[in-house]
């Protein structure tokens, strides 16, 4: 029985007959569906077996100005990853309606200015790769969220708001106007990994829960406050067990 399928440059206004119909022609057990350098396709199809049993939905290099609003009718959705849609600039709300969903990946959406006001509270690991926009000023209520990946987000200097009190890991990488981190860190928090973020300067006081610290820069000055005895930074992470601090 076929369970992924790729689509790849279809150019129709509409999604093709076959995957709209309830008829014998739908495959049934569908669970990975990819489409890429797709024409706009409107709304998902409604009441349809294959987009209702979808568990992966991947959307790449497709011109479109916007994701379809229905996203509740992807019902057994459980990842979602958009790629280099460049014309994106928000998700639909409806996203919040997807209550299996489990993990959103999004990279290169450089129009793609903010995350919905709520995403779906089964949500577990959200990974930002290559956008530009600010996302991160309201996600502290997403109590879900066991790992957060940020990569190359060049507009993200601070969080103005608490992280997920949920997060066990969190990633940072490649922001270069980074400054801070939140000055209260989640305290389920375990691993913790920030590397090439030249303007990072501080260090907030690391949870109990810390188990292990990745820090790299190019920074001297900061990486020597790391590992200097009686300096804030190397106080504030004194206690973590592992810790991985490295110059380059």
């Amino acid at each position: 029985m076929l369970q992924a399928l790729g689509i790849r440059g279809y150019e129709g206004s509409s999604y093709p007959g076959w995957m709209m119909s309830g008829g014998p022609e739908v495959p049934e057990c569908l669970k990975y569906l990819s489409l890429s350098s797709c024409s706009e396709l409107g709304r998902f199809p409604e009441h349809s077996v294959l987009f209702s049993n979808l568990r992966t939905l991947s959307i790449s290099y497709c011109d479109w100005d916007y994701i379809p609003d229905n996203m509740e009718d992807l019902k057994s959705l459980m990842e979602f990853n958009i790629i280099s849609c460049l014309n994106i600039n928000s998700l639909p709300t409806s996203m919040s309606k997807l209550k299996l969903l489990v993990n959103l990946y999004i990279c290169k959406c450089h129009c793609l200015q903010s995350l919905p006001t709520a995403l779906p509270q089964s949500l577990r690991t959200l990974e930002i790769r290559d956008c530009h926009g600010e996302y991160f000023s309201d996600i502290g209520h997403l109590n879900s969220i066991g790992k957060l990946h940020i990569s190359n987000c060049t507009n993200l200097q601070s969080f103005e708001a608490e992280l997920p009190q949920s997060l066990t890991g969190l990633i940072i990488e490649i922001c270069s106007n980074l400054q801070s981190l939140p000055t209260v860190l989640p305290q389920c928090l375990q691993k913790l990994t920030v590397e090439n973020c030249h303007r990072f300067c501080s260090l907030p006081r690391m949870p109990p829960s810390l188990q292990y610290l990745e820090l790299g820069s190019s920074n001297l000055k900061f990486i020597r406050s790391c590992q200097t005895d009686g300096h804030q930074n190397y106080e504030n992470i004194r206690h973590v067990p592992n810790k991985k601090i490295r110059y380059y």
